[in-house]
């Protein structure tokens, strides 16, 4: 594929279970130069699987829109690929490409049997769709010098200024062949939008593939997928399970984000002493909202017992670091002279460095004192 407009080469995108024909650099629409027609079952998934990567052979509903983008003439051949599909074939020959050359015939044989038996086909018709699944996969296999996924990250990141079509082409291959790093920073690119595209779905999809991989930032990125619905439907429990998993391996921002679940009861039970805990270990890692709820704990007591001395301690951490409402806290604190001397010199003071920051009621308040 081509893209009209900067003149990079490119190939089809997948989005959901459709093709999208456009360019993930400039957004255009893109064109492809002289098709070639595909003529047969086995070819049509060996270009699949040379354009794109195994990655598209494993996902079904990938592979089968790919299948139906480019041989949409090849319609019993399409059907013997939903046939697969529905034994999970795909993925189990690709699992087979691990094994002994005795073992991969006997996973050839089985699969044969089962399309047979469960879908009633016969049997010179089930050895016929694994053996051209199977020949498409093995023919194409990359060479034994291919570099391995850590080189071709880098040399995404070598190209990323100079080329960002290219250094896509390069994330997007390392992606593929399973490097977390190169799957995080796929899945932040489409979740900004600010280098490519903007796709909610693949930067859950990639998202996915990282925490899969447990990259714990990963993890923390899908459980936030989760609580917003970015990308996917707005699941509280699985946002929780991802937070948890990245809190328990020290991420401040999941221990940050599963406080405010277990203080909210969101997706969990309801828990304040677990918030408290949570946002004490995030606190003192420096993530300055933390600090601010932290001292919200202490001066009200939620979790753990009342202190308004370490309210505003932290209360004052998080102020220095320009968080508003902790900055409006210590306002108030001065103002009605909770744990410090009254002095609405003082209170004034925060009142208006919390009003810089936009917070609202604080700017209401400046103006009656």
């Amino acid at each position: 594929m081509r893209c009209k407009n900067c003149g990079i080469e490119w190939t089809i995108s997948i989005h959901g279970n459709s093709v999208q024909k456009f360019c993930p650099v400039c957004g255009k629409p893109v064109f492809e130069d002289a098709p070639r027609k595909l003529t047969s079952f086995e070819e049509t998934l060996f270009v699949i699987r040379r354009d794109h990567g195994m990655g598209y052979l494993q996902d079904s509903t990938r592979i089968m829109a790919c299948f139906t983008d480019l041989a949409p003439h090849l319609r019993k051949e399409k059907i013997m690929l939903q046939y697969l599909l529905q034994c999970n074939g795909n993925r189990l020959l690709i699992a087979a490409l691990q094994k002994t050359p005795s073992e991969q015939q006997v996973c050839l044989k089985q699969l044969a049997s089962r399309l047979a038996d469960d879908l009633l086909l016969s049997e010179a018709t089930a050895q016929m769709i694994c053996s051209s699944f199977w020949n498409a996969i093995t023919i194409s296999k990359e060479p034994e010098d291919c570099p391995p996924p850590e080189e071709i990250f880098e040399a995404s990141c070598d190209c990323e200024e100079s080329n960002i079509g290219k250094s896509l082409q390069f994330l997007t291959k390392s992606a593929e062949a399973g490097y977390f790093s190169a799957q995080f920073k796929l899945a932040k690119w489409y979740r900004d939008g600010r280098i490519i595209k903007r796709d909610p779905e693949k930067a859950m999809y990639w998202y996915q593939k990282a925490a899969d991989s447990k990259n714990y930032e990963a993890q923390c990125n899908l459980g936030w997928c989760y609580a917003t619905g970015f990308g996917c439907e707005k699941n509280p429990m699985l946002a929780a399970v991802y937070f948890s998993k990245a809190a328990d391996a020290g991420i401040t921002i999941a221990q940050y984000n599963l406080a405010k679940c277990y203080e909210s009861g969101s997706g969990v039970e309801k828990d304040l002493s677990r918030a408290a805990l949570l946002y004490e270990q995030a606190a003192k890692a420096n993530h300055t909202k933390a600090q601010y709820h932290f001292g919200r704990c202490y001066e009200y007591g939620l979790g753990l017992t009342a202190d308004i001395a370490l309210a505003i301690y932290w209360y004052g951490k998080a102020a220095q670091n320009e968080v508003a409402e902790a900055q409006f806290a210590l306002g108030r604190c001065y103002e009605h002279g909770r744990g410090v001397d009254r002095d609405s010199y003082i209170a004034y003071y925060w009142y208006k460095r919390a009003s810089k920051n936009g917070h609202k009621e604080a700017e209401k308040i400046i103006l009656t004192l």
